[in-house]
């Protein structure tokens, strides 16, 4: 009695889902769609400008491959849905999963925890996984379908060709998709330019005067090093008076005035030479 209540439930849970996600995958479609078609202007309006906008286009490019990349997997979780939708009689007479859909099943679980625009494919996962456990059989194509990777330089190349012989424009991709050969070598330039003209920084390092006050100020770190941080506040506020005292220090140093002589020592001699 369980079991026969069991079916029913199943197999209109698993039918009102699937109806669901349909619709879903539907409107998100068209969004693509519509991102897509919107981007192929962009491209137009770009490739009639000139050389300097490639790079736009390029990564516009990207884009356009990667929402149709997302489409086509909107398309098999689609025909995953219609597989299972035309196999439920069959799912319900056996405990467990048929071979004629046991791809789609197990596909669809393991596209719930990548298309997150569509909620009820957790619904359905749920429903699978108590039913027929973890998945086992996924289908290839849908996981590198909605794993996203750079396309080469050459697929983006094809794809604008595409783009300007539907839009009637002449592009060359020999002239005007050489930009990441022309970024390199212009990268490359630069450092053999840095090599033949190294710049050397000249300033008070090589003077006396500069290294005798690089050395006044080593002493002054080592001695609030030793003393602390409780002292290091007063050293910082000292240092500048040493240094500039130090400086008027050498600057008296280097000039001498003559000895004065006294008067009454000047006195005696000249009355000793007048006497001689």
């Amino acid at each position: 009695m369980i079991c026969c209540y069991f079916k029913p439930k199943f197999y209109k849970k698993c039918k009102h889902l699937i109806k669901f996600i349909k619709i879903r995958l539907n409107i998100q479609r068209k969004k693509k769609n519509a991102m897509v078609s919107f981007l192929k202007t962009d491209i137009v309006e770009i490739l009639k400008t000139g050389q300097e906008d490639d790079e736009r286009a390029y990564k516009k490019v990207e884009e356009i491959l990667e929402y149709r990349q997302i489409i086509a997997s909107y398309d098999l979780i689609e025909r995953f849905c219609n597989c299972i939708s035309s196999n439920l009689t069959l799912m319900l007479k056996q405990r467990e999963c048929p071979e004629e859909c046991r791809e789609a099943v197990y596909s669809l679980i393991y596209a719930a925890a990548w298309v997150r625009k569509v909620p009820e494919l957790k619904d359905l996962r749920a429903l699978f996984t108590r039913r027929y456990g973890d998945p086992v059989d996924v289908n290839q194509e849908l996981v590198e379908k909605l794993v996203w990777r750079k396309p080469s330089r050459e697929v983006r190349v094809q794809t604008l060709q595409e783009i300007a012989q539907e839009a009637k424009i002449s592009w060359d991709s020999l002239s005007k998709g050489s930009l990441s050969s022309s970024s390199s070598s212009s990268s490359k330039r630069r450092e053999s330019v840095k090599k033949i003209f190294p710049y050397k920084k000249q300033g008070a390092q090589n003077d006396e005067q500069g290294y005798d006050e690089k050395k006044e100020k080593s002493t002054v770190r080592e001695k609030s090093r030793l003393r602390g941080p409780q002292g290091s506040a007063s050293l910082t506020s000292t240092s500048s008076n040493e240094v500039s005292s130090t400086k008027d220090y050498k600057r008296k140093s280097l000039f001498q005035r003559p000895k004065i002589l006294d008067y009454d020592e000047v006195v005696a001699r000249l009355a000793d030479l007048r006497r001689s």
